[in-house]
This record gives C-alpha cells, structure tokens and sequence, in this order.
C-alpha cells in the first residue's frame, strides 16, 4: 500500500534523483576531456560579483519559464513519489 501525505519520503526522492542526476551528469563531463570543474568553482567562490552580473545580463523571460518550470517539475515529482 502507498504512503501518503509523507512529506519527509518526498523531500528525500526528490534529494536521491536529484543526486542519481548529478551523477550521470558527472559522468558524461568525466568522458570529455576538458577539466573545469574547478574553474567554474573558482568563479563561484571568489568572483560571485562579475557572476551575478554576467546572469543579470544575460536573464529573459524564458531564463524565468524554464526556472518555474523546474520548480513544478521538481516538486510534482517529490509529490507524486510520496505516494
């Protein structure tokens, strides 16, 4: 029988494909040959300011469609993985 209005068991299906993703994602950046991971890192630590400033520029309405997009798909699939 399903679990429902578990809340907790959504969040943490979410978290584990959110992972399973990353993962394969970080698998198909391990088959190419370039390495910059830790240049993008780096700009995100150190150099936050130009970065919000380069997305600030570069930001429409479709930058904002595809953000809730996410957003409901995310939480549709924690939802429905709940029950």
């Amino acid at each position: 029988m399903p679990v429902r209005d578990n809340v907790g068991l959504g969040l943490l299906a979410a978290l584990v494909a959110g992972l399973v993703a990353c993962g394969i994602y970080g698998a198909v950046r391990g088959g190419i040959e370039r390495e910059v991971g830790w240049a993008a890192t780096d700009v995100f630590l150190n150099e936050f300011g130009p970065l919000t400033e380069a997305w600030n520029e570069g930001k429409d309405a479709m930058t904002f469609l595809f953000i809730a997009l996410a957003t409901f798909a995310a939480f549709s699939a924690a939802k429905k993985s709940a029950r």
